[in-house]
């Protein structure tokens, strides 16, 4: 496992490639010795990122892990950009899951599917025929994609607009059909 040193102030943190975070053992200004120290992070609050903490004087800095080890590892590390964890977990902070984007990219891949049907950008409506409705944000404003039979051919509706918007594949209903060329996506 290859491992990289940041400075945090004054602080040393020592960063491994699968998201480890080394706080090295150090003497402190009343002359006790701090051991050294490992950790994956801890989950602060539901819903949000491993993080660490360092403390510099008196004052105690929580960091998050993902963006410690993009800062550490990834050559476009930029720290006016976000880290997206490629495959949606944010617990898993191994450099070959991170990647750095935009906010708006950030928000385009995202996974979070919210309401009763499982499929991002697809809402069940009281039609009897079609209640399979789709729909797909462009330049902040939602498209209309139609009434579909099943949930299933409503995701793959988005998916097509999506993929036709340069979405990550990542984000798509059917990550496998980012793959397959547009003829084939209109069989589907």
């Amino acid at each position: 496992m290859e491992i990289h040193t940041l400075y945090i102030s004054n602080r040393k943190l020592m960063v491994r490639e699968d998201g480890l975070i080394i706080h090295p053992a150090f003497v402190s200004k009343n002359g006790s010795k701090i051991r050294e120290r490992h950790t994956w992070g801890a989950l602060v609050s539901k819903g949000r990122y491993l993080q660490t903490c360092v403390k510099v004087g008196k004052v105690m800095h929580h960091l998050s892990v993902h963006r410690l080890v993009a800062e550490a590892f990834l050559p476009t590390w930029n720290a006016s950009l976000q880290v997206d964890h490629i495959n949606g977990n944010k617990t898993d902070n191994n450099v070959k899951n991170l990647r750095m984007v935009t906010s708006q990219q950030n928000k385009i891949a995202s996974r979070i599917v919210y309401g009763s049907v499982p499929f991002r950008g697809v809402s069940k409506r009281r039609h009897k025929k079609n209640p399979f409705e789709a729909n797909i944000m462009t330049h902040g404003k939602p498209r209309y994609l139609g009434l579909f039979p099943t949930a299933q051919k409503a995701a793959k509706a988005w998916d097509r607009a999506a993929i036709e918007l340069g979405f990550f594949a990542e984000a798509l209903n059917f990550p496998q059909s980012a793959n397959t060329n547009h003829q084939q996506l209109e069989l589907l």
